[in-house]
């Protein structure tokens, strides 16, 4: 074959595939080494955080503890001040007990005990006692319901009225239940009394017509009250006689 022939055979015929060069290994192993720097970078931050939250743990304890030992001094302060008022306070009682022991007063209401047995029935102890009855107060008048009656039936004695004592219980009875109450109708003063319609109503005008009570009418009854003069009069006679200080 001439040249020419081989030079178009050439051209007519496909040239084979070449074969596809090999990566380079640098490529390959590039990320491969990137990874375990990453997890360490990791692993190290986190470590970071874990001690610096310890850290911080720690100091919040200590100022927890801080404040405690604070509280802890103040409960201290505030205890030692109360033992300091319980002890100026004894101190205080205990200068006014050897005050009242050495006073006369003391004295002479112990004079008969420290008296020996055999002048018990003696002129001093005898005089001693008198004057512990002279200088002790009066009872003050008793608060009694029967005692309280009595002194109102002492009261409406004359000048105020008659000297029938079964109409003045009565009457008595009738002013304590318009002491309890501020108004009451005809019926139940009478209850208060213990008496009948015409009774009651007998009563309760004796008090009207002695200027004790006053009455208005509404509907078909009498609702009566004590005036002011009255209950004025009243306070002084149920709180009963005050001692007179000497």
């Amino acid at each position: 074959m001439s040249c020419l022939s081989l030079v178009c055979l050439s051209r007519e015929l496909p040239l084979a595939p070449s074969a596809p060069s090999p990566a380079p290994t640098k490529a390959a192993t590039g990320p491969t080494k990137a990874i375990p720097t990453k997890r360490k970078a990791t692993t190290v931050a986190t470590k970071a955080f874990i001690y610096t939250t310890r850290t911080l743990l720690a100091l919040l304890r200590a100022f927890i503890t801080r404040n405690k030992a604070k509280s802890i001094y103040i409960k201290a302060f505030l205890a030692s001040k109360e033992a300091l008022l319980v002890i100026t306070r004894a101190v205080i009682e205990g200068r006014e007990a050897v005050m009242l022991i050495f006073s006369p007063a003391f004295l002479l209401f112990r004079l008969p005990a420290m008296l020996p047995p055999s002048a018990a029935d003696t002129l001093a102890a005898r005089f001693a006692q008198r004057l512990i009855e002279r200088d002790a107060p009066p009872p003050p008048p008793s608060q009694e319901p029967a005692a309280v009656l009595a002194r109102i039936q002492a009261w409406l004695l004359p000048p105020q009225g008659v000297r029938d004592a079964r109409t003045h219980l009565r009457l008595a009875r009738m002013l304590v239940a318009l002491m309890e109450h501020p108004e009451l109708d005809t019926e139940q003063l009478q209850a208060a009394a213990g008496l009948g319609w015409r009774a009651g109503s007998r009563m309760a005008l004796e008090l009207f017509t002695r200027g004790l009570t006053l009455r208005e009418r509404r509907g078909r009854f009498f609702y009566h009250r004590l005036t002011r003069t009255a209950e004025d009069a009243l306070l002084v006679v149920v709180a009963g006689p005050q001692p007179v200080a000497s």
